[in-house]
């Protein structure tokens, strides 16, 4: 916690004006570290839908070859097909979930982090509260 020297009427008021500048641009360099997070996750939330239309398209072609293809294709043929189709379809799944994934732990711990900033500077800001409470009483036992 900063000091402030103290004048006849209180506190310095340049003192006091540059802390609070300190503490508005530490909570803007929060809110601009919080919009990054932000386009991270969009990002991630851009390529899981990358993933949902590929899988879509993936899965539309397939059904359209299956039924071009299902009087000339043997039986054996068309399952390993199915087989490797559903193996391509399931890796992009896996993908997409662990792309949401550690999006979503990014979200939790920047959340998390700006949480724990916010409770020290109300901390800070109840502080400053109490010692302008503290000096009003000192400068009216003053007069």
């Amino acid at each position: 916690m900063d000091k402030f020297t103290t004048t006849l009427r209180g506190y310095d008021k340049d003192e006091v004006n540059a802390f609070i500048d300190k503490i508005i641009y530490q909570v803007e360099d929060m809110v601009n570290q919080i919009e990054d997070k932000d386009e991270k996750i969009s990002a991630y939330k851009a390529k899981e839908k990358t993933y949902k239309d590929l899988i879509e398209s993936m899965t539309v072609k397939l059904e359209k070859l299956q039924n071009n293809t299902k009087e000339i294709i043997s039986d054996d043929t068309m399952e390993r097909a199915k087989i490797d189709s559903k193996m391509l379809i399931d890796n992009a799944n896996m993908k997409s979930r662990k792309i949401i994934s550690d999006a979503e732990e990014q979200a939790d711990i920047i959340l998390k982090e700006c949480l724990l900033e916010a409770k020290k500077l109300e901390m800070q800001i109840n502080i400053l509260k109490q010692d302008i409470d503290r000096l009003k009483q000192m400068k009216e036992t003053l007069y």
